[in-house]
């Protein structure tokens, strides 16, 4: 092979390299992550899965600021475990961004429905339908017969013998699996005004998930291996077709795979489905007039410059190399005196290794001092926090209790108030005139048969007034206990004082009462209840009203429950006077108590308004005492470390002394050195020379002219791949991608 043949070989195998593999790897690696994902969540073949939303995402992206409609296609293929297909689904989404009425399409597929809305569509010849959008997105499903443009082809290994996937299951042993990709699709292009016959480039991606209790050391060769601690996730991937397509030939010793294969330490095998995904939009986003192109042949450019600058400079070498050759001799007699001055340099470090000495001393006695002083200062920045921290809950404190007894002085109003309510309730049911026509009433049903209609009816209605009135005497002393049961909150809150000692006063009144009047309203009860002598009085009046004597009896009962119960009213008449001061006294010593405490919370507010510089200064004096001490320590460290620097200063001296002797006796041998060096950069000169014009400039003509073929076939694949819109059809007027999902049978 002649000279020009080994350049132009090496040349378009490294730009096939850095554009090809680039893509290969780059780009379809990004689906292989897509897979990656589908696999983990295991929504792989539905319309929610990872890959199809992004794509979605993708074609609405094209179709914006547009009103041309988008197909966004994907292809399901379920195949056997070796992967023959068994069946085929389509999924069409028609992007109706323009917004019409009615979309035409085309399509091969059969068995077609409407997957999320109610629109309709009409079929007519030659593959047409069209569909009644009302202004939206259609999806629409079918199945398909046709050939699909990719296949694959799935071999396994046991052991290094090849073996059917029902022959693997429960077996362990070594195992291989080889994964073939096919692609059936062609399309004639053409490449610089001449006809060519292109595969559509087509990137597949194949994911599968590996138990790690039953797959174990597993490796791809043409893919990549992850793993989560509980799975592995192994992704191989493929370009069938490409290395055809750029024709490039086994001498370029470049490889595009279209296979890989998957190695494992199997037990107990079994295999869920793999995934694979196919797509031909792999060149989509490459610009082939892109910056990767110009700076290849700025790099061409710079490799020819570089050669060039090589020749000037081993001619600039030769000519200093004679200059050096000249200056020998002045070079003799300066090594003779730098000899002479060395001498007086080791006098000199002599003397500074004395002087240094007593510096280090010095040093020390600093850093001890400094060290003292730090402590000090830590000791005060630490008091100080302590300090603002103290400050900081006291006043959280007293704001939680100004708080918690902000709405007192309205409790203790309303107390007021409801006892005023409830005087007036005791005064009007158990006032000594109603006591006295109740008992007045029972004495005349005593005295008199003929009249005990009239009197039932005074004392059924005197009775219901009675209940009524309870009722709301037992709202009054239930709110007199949540109106104690917050005051004692209060004081849970407060700390031993003036104060506290007043709620604990107005608790205990409030205490006294409530339980005076309970027991008013309980014997109310009690004597008015259907089990009562009232009660029991009533039902026989009720009940006998005859002249056999048991009404009489009756109303004899009623007057001695009347006398119970007016001994009851005197007893609530006399514990009102007590519960109404006791609740005047507790809403007056309520009034004070906002102003004691908003005193309370000021003093707080003043006590913690300087913290922030005091906790300030505290911080800037422990820093700047940790820094002191940082310096102290460094200087003292450095001290050492300057006491030995000039230690080693002198003993290098000394060495540099002894060595500026050989220096000067061997300037002879650097003379003879220096002709030899000449007598080389003469022949370097010429050698350089002669790579340049036989190799560089030959090497940049011929790759640059392959270059530009290589770039116009890869910009004729990339118009093939784009070209491929629709696998079960499209209409002309619209854009659309394709991408195609193909499931595999699990391996049990």
């Amino acid at each position: 092979m002649n000279q020009n043949r080994r350049y132009k070989k090496a040349g378009v195998a490294g730009v096939s390299a850095a554009l090809v593999m680039a893509l290969s790897v780059g780009g379809v690696m990004s689906y292989a992550n897509e897979a990656k994902n589908a696999l983990v969540n295991e929504t792989i073949m539905n319309d929610n899965n990872s890959i199809v939303k992004e794509e979605k995402k993708k074609a609405k992206k094209k179709t914006e600021n547009t009103n041309q409609v988008f197909k966004d296609e994907v292809v399901y293929a379920y195949t056997d475990a070796n992967g023959k297909v068994n069946k085929v689904t389509v999924s069409e989404w028609l992007k109706n961004s323009a917004g019409k009425n009615t979309l035409k399409d085309k399509t091969t597929l059969q068995d077609i429905k409407n997957v999320k809305g109610e629109e309709t569509f009409t079929q007519g010849s030659n593959d047409a339908i069209s569909w009644n959008t009302a202004d939206s997105d259609i999806y629409y499903q079918g199945t398909a017969s046709e050939e699909l443009p990719v296949a694959m082809e799935v071999t396994y290994y046991l052991d290094g013998k090849k073996v059917t996937p029902q022959e693997l299951v429960g077996k362990s042993g070594k195992f291989k699996m080889h994964v073939t990709y096919k692609n059936n699709s062609k399309q004639t292009v053409l490449v610089d005004k001449e006809e060519v016959e292109v595969n559509t480039p087509f990137a597949m991606v194949t994911a599968m998930i590996l138990p790690e209790e039953k797959f174990a050391n597993v490796n791809i060769d043409h893919g990549k291996v992850l793993s989560d601690g509980n799975r592995t996730i192994a992704i191989g991937l493929g370009m069938p077709g490409m290395q055809e397509s750029l024709n490039i030939g086994e001498d370029m010793d470049v490889e595009i795979p279209e296979s890989f294969v998957m190695t494992a330490d199997v037990t107990d095998f079994e295999m869920s489905s793999t995934f694979t995904v196919a797509t031909s939009d792999l060149f989509e986003d490459f610009n082939m007039d892109s910056d990767t192109i110009d700076d290849l042949k700025d790099s061409l450019n710079e490799l020819t410059d570089a050669s060039l600058e090589l020749v000037d400079g081993s001619s600039d070498l030769s000519t200093g190399i004679k200059t050096l050759k000249d200056s020998t001799g002045e070079f003799t007699e300066g090594i003779k005196t730098l000899s002479q001055g060395v001498g007086k340099l080791s006098e000199g470090a002599n003397d500074l290794q004395s002087g240094t000495k007593e510096y280090t001393d010095g040093v020390e006695t600093l850093a001890g001092g400094v060290k003292q002083y730090v402590d000090g200062t830590t000791t005060l920045a630490d008091g100080v926090t302590s300090y603002t921290n103290g400050a900081k809950k006291l006043q959280q404190g007293i704001q939680s209790l100004s708080d918690g007894t902000k709405d007192l002085p309205n409790s203790l109003d309303t107390l007021s108030k409801g006892i005023e309510t409830y005087g007036t309730g005791v005064n009007k049911l158990v006032s000594e005139e109603n006591m006295n026509s109740l008992t007045t009433g029972t004495s005349s049903l005593a005295a008199g048969i003929e009249k005990v209609n009239q009197g039932l009816d005074a004392v059924s209605a005197g009775v219901e007034t009675i209940h009524q009135n309870l009722a709301n005497l037992e709202a009054s002393y239930s709110n007199n206990e949540q109106l104690i049961a917050g005051l004692k909150s209060v004081m849970e809150t407060m700390e031993e004082g003036q104060q506290k000692a007043q709620i604990q006063a107005m608790v205990t009144n409030l205490e006294t009462i409530t339980t005076t009047q309970k027991a008013g309203i309980a014997a109310l009860k009690e004597s008015t209840s259907k089990n009562s002598q009232l009660g029991t009085g009533l039902n026989s009046l009720i009940g006998s009203t005859d002249e056999n004597g048991a009404l009489l009896q009756g109303a004899k009962s009623l007057s001695n429950a009347a006398q119970t119960m007016s001994s009851a009213g005197a007893q609530l008449r006399e514990a009102y006077p007590s519960l109404s001061q006791g609740a005047a006294k507790l809403a007056e010593a309520g009034k004070s108590l906002p102003a004691a405490m908003k005193q309370l919370t000021t003093g707080a507010k003043e006590l913690v308004s300087n913290n922030k510089d005091l906790q300030t200064g505290a911080k800037q004096l422990k820093t700047s005492g940790k820094t002191l001490n940082s310096g102290a320590k460094n200087l003292k460290g450095n001290s050492s470390a300057l006491l030995n620097g000039v230690k080693t200063l002198n003993n290098g001296i000394s060495t540099l002394l002894t060595g500026t002797g050989k220096l000067e006796s061997g300037t002879g041998r650097l003379t003879e050195g220096v002709d030899k060096l000449f007598n080389g950069s003469v022949d370097l000169k010429e050698g350089m020379d002669k790579f340049n014009k036989e190799g560089i400039e030959k090497l940049t003509g011929t790759v640059e002219d392959d270059l530009e073929i290589l770039v116009k076939h890869i910009e004729a694949i990339a118009e093939a791949g784009k070209g491929y819109k629709s696998y079960a059809g499209i209409h002309k007027d619209m854009d659309g991608s394709v991408k195609f999902i193909i499931k595999s049978d699990e391996v049990k």
